[in-house]
């Protein structure tokens, strides 16, 4: 038996995964679970915790409603495999890797937002985290935009 940790944030990317996901010619038996991290910082809500408590229990319907939708169409795709869902407040990357761990995954399929530079500097690359630290492989889903002809022809 499998198990395939799919990493969802709502982006086109994450979605892209899912796809990609969905397309492979998996064993009846591989288990899949959709994971999505949840990260709200308190001190964005100048600390009042009624604000905070109400924006988190936003951030979780959310997510239950991006992960509910997702495994609705994973299981049309592979009606014979088991899918579950999951989500924690936490930073994504470490988040990730903690879940991979405790769902003894084997397989992370995640999307990359294909920042580079200054961007990838200033934000981090999940990815690259995930990557490198996680204890099973990690397929890497990249969301690259069609190459448009510049030149017009005559």
């Amino acid at each position: 038996m499998m198990k395939v940790l799919v990493a969802l944030d709502g982006s086109e990317c994450s979605r892209k995964a899912l796809e990609y996901v969905a397309s492979m010619p998996w064993k009846t038996d591989t288990q899949f679970c959709l994971f999505t991290a949840i990260y709200l910082w308190q001190d964005d809500f100048n600390v009042l915790k009624s604000s905070y408590d109400m924006a988190k229990e936003r951030a979780k319907k959310k997510a239950l409603e991006l992960l509910e939708q997702e495994a609705k169409f994973l299981q049309s795709k592979l009606p014979h495999n088991q899918i579950e869902i999951d989500y924690i407040f936490d930073r994504a990357r470490e988040a990730l890797v903690e879940k991979a761990f405790a769902y003894k995954a084997d397989l992370i399929v995640m999307g990359s937002h294909g920042r580079s530079g200054f961007k990838k500097l200033l934000m981090g690359s999940v990815a690259e985290y995930v990557t490198n630290i996680a204890p099973c492989s990690v397929h890497v889903v990249k969301n690259i935009e069609p190459q448009t002809d510049k030149k017009q022809s005559a």
